[in-house]
């Protein structure tokens, strides 16, 4: 009887703090990020309104897979195909799909603050965890409503929590891309790259469910070809997703980066054009300026904090801040003038 008390107690406490577990996990992921963001680091209030839309878009993804189940039912399909079907087809369309009109929802609210690619970028990925966290709740909560509940719970906490943690990010950060093409690429470009990108999330994330679907299928105590199968294109769904993340992060910092040594080149040249004895002291702080990795350390207080020495103190944190909103207003101006959107 004391056995199953303690048990029902531990069982209330998981229930419990699930969700702040859940959000443990996604705003660290979130935080790691928003680190990405070399030049001009986003307002938080404004990546929580990204997370907020996207846990919203859970509610209209989940009706759309819960009909489309009964509709392939409806249509003769057994219970199990039409989970699978639900899982492998549906969810990737209709979680992406519903994603995606976050985003647009919150460009049209903060259009303002969409200056590069990289802010398209991040608050993708918002939407994504956003999405992602209610999600990772609902399947912490589940075992604990089925038998070995504890045991089911650290599970799926390995599992997904932990073993999956920014994956929806790493599909809708592709929707983010989909979004500044719309806004950057003129008509023919759009035409293609934008449904180009959707597609790409859409099968990113499906390639995954195919992949975890494959994994379990069977039985718990029988390996079947099927589930090794599935273990190799988990391997290969996670590294290639990750790949392409990387990689189209890398662009956006890259342009990013461009974009400060454009400007800082721009000030510099009229500089030495209109002084006729610029100080030392004036290109060193433009150096400073122009320089991404400080941009990175002023961007939070605790590393400007970590990386000032008493000897350099040129250049103000708050400076970092007022050159990178100017050299991307630059680099927007320079990008429609000069029509190289892309």
């Amino acid at each position: 009887m004391n056995e199953h008390l303690r048990v029902k107690a531990l069982v209330e406490f998981l229930a419990l703090i699930t969700p702040l577990v859940a959000l443990a996990a996604s705003l660290s992921v979130i935080y790691a990020i928003r680190l990405l963001d070399v030049v001009e680091r986003e307002p938080k209030r404004l990546i929580a309104l990204a997370m907020l839309l996207g846990a919203i878009s859970t509610l209209p993804a989940t009706i759309w897979q819960f009909t489309s189940d009964s509709v392939w039912q409806s249509l003769g399909a057994g219970k199990d195909v039409a989970d699978v079907i639900t899982i492998v087809i549906d969810a990737p369309i209709s979680e992406e799909l519903f994603k995606g009109l976050a985003l647009l929802l919150l460009i049209f609210i903060q259009r303002r603050k969409f200056d590069s690619l990289t802010d398209f970028l991040i608050y993708a990925c918002a939407v994504g965890i956003g999405f992602e966290l209610v999600e990772n709740i609902l399947y912490q909560w589940a075992p604990l409503q089925l038998d070995n509940q504890v045991e089911g719970w650290v599970d799926e906490f390995n599992n997904r929590t932990l073993a999956s943690a920014g994956s929806h990010s790493f599909f809708s950060v592709w929707l983010g891309l989909a979004a500044w093409i719309a806004f950057q690429a003129d008509s023919r470009r759009r035409k293609v790259l934008v449904p180009a990108a959707i597609l790409l999330s859409m099968f990113l994330h499906s390639f995954n469910n195919l992949a975890a679907v494959m994994l379990e299928a069977g039985t718990e105590d029988v390996v079947l070809p099927i589930n090794r199968l599935g273990t190799t294109l988990c391997v290969v769904s996670n590294h290639l997703t990750l790949a392409l993340f990387i990689g189209l992060i890398g662009v956006a910092i890259l342009r990013d980066v461009r974009f400060l040594f454009d400007f800082g080149s721009l000030i510099q040249a009229r500089i030495l054009r209109h002084a006729e004895n610029p100080s030392s002291e004036s290109l060193l702080i433009l150096k400073d300026l122009t320089n991404p990795i400080n941009h990175v350390m002023a961007s939070s207080a605790w590393s400007w904090r970590w990386t000032q020495h008493e000897d350099k103190q040129l250049t103000q944190r708050s400076a970092y801040r007022e050159f990178a909103k100017l050299a991307l207003a630059s680099a927007r101006r320079g990008s429609v003038a000069t029509s190289e959107g892309l």
